[in-house]
């Protein structure tokens, strides 16, 4: 009996045409595309979500070194581009309007 078991040989599977072949790596391929857009979609969302964070921790350093040196010469070099200008005006309506909450 368990020599039986031991030396079945495995069923050889059915051989597949050309069509059913080609048409099972579609489906394949396919399903590979699907996964691999929903990782690119959860990438770009983690991307965004990232860039907002870093945004408003520049924008709040930004404050803090206007707070503490006003006329700071790298401070006032690094606001010359409007972006940061923006991101540290930005930061402090935030701050300012979270106090005005308590």
């Amino acid at each position: 009996m368990m020599k039986k078991l031991l030396s079945a040989k495995p069923a050889k599977p059915e051989p597949m045409g050309r069509a059913d072949f080609y048409a099972e790596l579609a489906v394949l391929k396919d399903h590979i595309h699907a996964g691999h857009l929903a990782i690119l979609d959860k990438l770009d969302v983690n991307h965004r979500e990232l860039l907002s964070a870093l945004e408003r921790q520049a924008g709040l350093l930004l404050f803090r070194v206007k707070c503490g040196q006003p006329k700071s010469e790298g401070l006032m070099k690094v606001l010359e581009e409007p972006e940061n200008l923006r991101l540290m005006n930005q930061a402090e309506l935030h701050l300012h309007a979270d106090q005005k909450k308590i």
